[in-house]
């Protein structure tokens, strides 16, 4: 059976209006948010074109809906650029989408009646592969590209690009009336390709979109399920009640930054699975170790912890920085060809080198963290005076007179 081109095209825009109904609905169901909302726009985009291309091939005269059905159809890729700039914590340029789709309404207009359904579509075809080629370079770039739905997403990205891109070399230099033309980027061709890949597209943004929503979920449980630390909901409102008792109480406090060493080296010769196992090695060892009272943070992602030990003085945090890395040390991970040691860098600060603020406690270990790798790992770096004023500037400067003033206050 031979289907017609105007036959293709209403199917392709009932696929097109199926996936955008489920995609909404899943938004919806999940609490939409900026990146819903323009993915969502995407696809009415997409259904906007479907429909106008589909008035012009039935109703003779409507030439002019053929500009819309073009700025639909590149619309379509720039919002989902858009999105995926959203998705990655960047700011979406919608303005610059609506301009470019509206200089495809304009390359239609320009080229008339007279042009034909093709008039002014070299637009179409050059804003479409261009922007589906920006959200692909937009997902390659961002670490959440070991998830494969993310590296599907950015395949089906590439694929649209070459695809309009070789419909518009072949509209360029064949003509839309050639053989050639009309085998490989006619309107017959286009549409199968476009309800493949709209399909793949929509299941994988769904698919993000479920993993942004569990990974909020973890986000606000009280704590991580892979290593049994608090997270940073549950950590920082304990974190600040447990400084602020300490201050009034004219007693010490300490927090001890542990990161371990060559995390991504890990993940890179080995896997991911194994550079997660080392976490939570770490998180049974720290867990293990840790005195009563004391807290354990970890944020998401993060190869490391933040520990707080209320009513432990600089000398003491290191002492117990120096057990753990010891411990650690003494821990040989598993891997195919024999054993692996993990190494660790420590940071320490106190609330006489930091004050009494847990942000600036946690800025000076971290960043004594981050001096212990720098000088070659597997070790523990306490921060002095100078060096916490170092790592908070202004605010270091006052770290003495906030701390004596906090003292007068209790």
């Amino acid at each position: 059976m031979t289907l017609d081109p105007f036959t293709l095209q209403a199917t392709t825009g009932l696929v097109i209006m199926t996936v955008t109904i489920l995609f909404v609905v899943d938004a919806r169901g999940r609490g939409e948010d900026a990146v819903d909302r323009i993915w969502g726009g995407a696809f009415a985009a997409a259904i906007t074109g479907a429909v106008a291309y589909v008035a012009a091939a039935a109703t003779p005269g409507t030439w002019w809906a053929n500009a819309i059905g073009n700025a639909g159809v590149a619309l379509t890729t720039l919002l989902m650029w858009n999105g995926v700039r959203a998705w990655t914590g960047r700011r979406p340029l919608v303005g610059v989408s609506l301009a470019a789709s509206g200089l495809v309404v304009l390359a239609a207009l320009v080229a008339g009646q007279g042009a034909g359904a093709w008039g002014g579509a070299w637009a179409m075809l050059a804003g479409t592969s261009l922007g589906a080629l920006a959200a692909c370079i937009a997902l390659l770039r961002t670490p959440r590209l070991r998830s494969l739905v993310v590296r599907v997403l950015a395949g089906v990205l590439a694929v649209v690009s070459a695809f309009y891109a070789g419909r518009l070399v072949l509209l360029l230099t064949h003509g839309p009336d050639s053989e050639i033309f009309e085998l490989w980027a006619g309107t017959t061709t286009s549409s199968l390709v476009i309800i493949v890949l709209i399909t793949c597209a929509a299941f994988c943004m769904v698919s993000m979109r479920a993993e942004d929503g569990r990974r909020a979920r973890e986000e606000d449980a009280a704590y991580d399920p892979m290593t049994g630390a608090r997270t940073v909901a549950s950590f920082r409102p304990r974190a600040v009640t447990a400084v602020a008792e300490h201050r009034e109480a004219h007693r010490p406090v300490s927090m001890v930054t542990l990161d371990l060493d060559d995390h991504e080296r890990l993940r890179t010769a080995f896997d991911t699975v194994l550079a997660e196992r080392a976490v939570a090695v770490l998180g049974e060892v720290v867990r293990r170790l840790v005195p009563p009272l004391s807290l354990i943070g970890r944020e998401r992602h993060r190869a490391g912890f933040d520990v707080l030990l209320p009513g432990r003085a600089q000398a003491e945090a290191r002492t117990w920085a120096e057990q753990v890395r010891r411990e650690l040390t003494d821990v040989a991970l598993e891997v195919d060809d024999g054993h692996l040691r993990l190494r660790l860098s420590i940071g320490v600060a106190c609330d006489d080198t930091a004050g009494y603020d847990l942000d600036d406690l946690a800025q000076v270990s971290r960043d004594s963290a981050a001096a212990a790798a720098g000088d070659g790992g597997n070790r523990v770096r306490v921060a002095t005076r100078e060096e916490g004023e170092a790592s908070l500037g202004a605010v270091g400067r006052s770290i003495g007179a906030a701390r004596d003033r906090g003292a007068r206050e209790s």
